[in-house]
């Protein structure tokens, strides 16, 4: 509950003083395209673009502005068909995707919030091309089984734009690959009730941040791409139940476990301003709930509760300022919540098409580093929105209003993980207070 502008309003090292600010500008379009070619089969297309620009005056170093312009596009094109193997249903979606981003990296000096001279000029490219199928098949009228594939390739194309003439130094390419199954099977207890389990594999490259560096960037800023970094992989384990429990309350419930190896963490360096590594094991847990009622008078209520555990499992040992931090088997994974909670009690006229809920957001405490010395404290919020909606031909219109922090509480809504592995006041990111925002939507259906 402290006052979020505390930041100090004299000297270059503070947040006021560098005058830090950020500024960002988005643009998408994207578009579907869906066309049935026979009885039983559909083929459709789903193909986007757009860029992103973002500027951050900082008060690290002295004071500097990081500036990152972003363009990206994909598409996805899938065959699906419904067919019969005996007595059975069967279903069988293929496809594949292509998704492209370039980030143009830069960096300048920036005193007292004032730009100065260009210190950084990356160019950072990564494509991936996928390649999946799922079938769905029904043994009787009982059991679902869910089985799929999916092939994953992944470039990054690394380029150091900053001399005047081509250097390899901080230049670079890395190639991933990865091919991940999945398998689920859903029992019909009853006709309202189920149960399922799934097991799947997965891999997570690193992110253009998580290459950017080698050694420790904060003496040695030039230093880098980081080409030994690997992708991380994962087992992951879910079983749960969904529960029709009366004829307008909906239950679900679910356990989940995901075991990492290779997991990238922090290796010299703090914030973004730091190289990567593969450290070891991670394993995360946890309990999901969720329910949806219909109750008189057109009022509805939804909740929603999780659980979990994030921890690491092996030791690792990271470096900042020369100093050498151990982190300890079982210290939690930063940034993680032991407890989350949604809730929300709607109504609707359905004369009018208004519509409107009262939301409640509630976050525990979460850990700003991997040591676990400083966290930030959980809290909860109230939003509440309201708005129309109207529909004629293929068109559908919505109106809308929002409040956001109706409660006007004092929070951070996010932390810099790692900032910082002693305590800091710079991994805190305080929340908005109280705000409103109006919007217009039209879409239409061909």
């Amino acid at each position: 509950d402290q006052n979020p502008q505390q930041a100090g309003n004299t000297g270059g090292g503070t947040a006021i003083g560098s005058n830090t600010r950020v500024y960002r500008k988005h643009q998408q379009i994207g578009g579907t395209l869906e066309t049935r070619v026979s009885p039983s089969s559909t083929v459709s297309a789903m193909v986007y673009g757009g860029q992103r620009d973002n500027q951050q005056y900082q008060q690290l170093g002295g004071g500097r502005v990081v500036t990152i312009n972003r363009d990206f596009s994909g598409l996805d094109v899938k065959w699906a068909h419904q067919a019969r193997w005996g007595d059975m249903p069967v279903s069988l979606v293929a496809g594949m995707s292509y998704d492209r981003m370039e980030d143009i990296r830069q960096q300048n000096g920036a005193a007292a919030g004032v730009i100065g001279a260009l210190t950084r000029d990356d160019s950072q490219r990564v494509r991936n091309f996928d390649q999946y199928v799922q079938g769905t098949i029904e043994p009787s009228s009982s059991w679902l089984v869910v089985a799929g594939l999916r092939n994953t390739s992944v470039r990054f194309e690394l380029a150091n734009r900053y001399a005047s003439t081509p250097v390899t130094t901080g230049s670079g390419t890395l190639n991933y690959a990865s091919t991940n199954p999945v398998i689920g099977v859903t029992y019909r207890v009853s006709p309202s009730v189920n149960l399922y389990a799934n097991f799947g594999k997965g891999f997570e490259t690193p992110t253009t941040v998580e290459v950017s560096y080698t050694g420790n960037p904060l003496v040695a800023p030039t230093t880098g791409p980081n080409l030994s970094i690997q992708p991380s992989i994962s087992k992951n384990y879910e079983g749960g139940v969904k529960a029709l429990v009366s004829e307008h309350t909906r239950l679900n419930a679910a356990l989940y476990r995901i075991d990492t190896e290779r997991e990238i963490v922090q290796d010299q360096g703090s914030g973004t301003t730091a190289s990567f590594k593969n450290a070891g094991r991670t394993r995360r847990q946890g309990l999901e709930l969720s329910f949806d009622s219909e109750l008189p008078q057109n009022f509805a209520l939804y909740g929603a509760m999780t659980w979990s555990s994030a921890s690491f499992v092996d030791a690792f040992s990271t470096v900042v300022s020369g100093t050498a931090f151990n982190i300890a088997a079982g210290n939690r994974i930063p940034g993680t919540y032991r407890r989350t909670a949604y809730g929300e009690l709607s109504w609707r006229h359905a004369g009018s098409g208004f519509h409107s809920a009262l939301e409640t957001i509630q976050f525990s405490d979460t850990y700003t580093n991997d040591t676990n010395v400083q966290k930030a404290d959980g809290y909860g919020i109230l939003n509440l929105r309201a708005g129309f909606t109207q529909k004629f031909g293929g068109w559908t219109l919505r109106e809308f209003a929002r409040i956001e922090n109706l409660n006007n509480r004092r929070y951070v809504s996010s932390v810099r993980v790692n900032a910082a592995q002693n305590t800091t006041g710079a991994a805190f990111e305080p929340g908005a207070p109280r705000n409103w925002m109006i919007g217009f939507s039209a879409s239409h259906r061909f």
